[in-house]
């Protein structure tokens, strides 16, 4: 099986709770931070046959992905988020301005840590994703 194919499993089983064991289940189970190495991977990755984006993984992250899910994330995450959502470009049409919202509003209230490369990264996504 592909690695593209064994991600979506694993986080279709850590979704729906269908670890078999406590040991399983700690084993399955990844953090905010794990998410977005998913989202940075799959953003850049090239699409599966037949697709776009793979657009059914990035719904998933992004209701995972609520205000404290969002606190668990350094600036540089939430960074990192915002730029894997950004490339699938247009939030609207995908659903994902809630997403970018509460990505900013975490991001402004870090505005001291966020470093000027984190400021950039940011708004390109947000740009790219055509949010104002």
């Amino acid at each position: 099986t592909s690695l593209r194919g064994e991600l979506r499993a694993r986080l279709l089983r850590q979704g729906e709770g269908m670890a078999r064991s406590v040991d399983e289940e700690e084993e399955e189970r990844w953090t905010s931070s794990d998410l977005v190495q998913v989202c940075h991977a799959f953003a850049h990755a090239p699409p599966s046959a037949g697709q776009t984006s793979d657009r059914p993984l990035f719904d998933a992250m992004r209701d995972h992905f609520d205000d404290v899910a969002l606190l668990r994330l350094s600036t540089g995450e939430l960074c990192s988020l915002a730029n894997s959502f950004g490339k699938l470009s247009q939030a609207a049409e995908l659903g994902h301005v809630e997403l970018f919202d509460r990505i900013g509003r975490q991001l402004a209230r870090s505005a001291d840590d966020i470093g000027l490369r984190g400021a950039c990264t940011a708004l390109s996504a947000f740009a790219q994703a055509s949010i104002r």
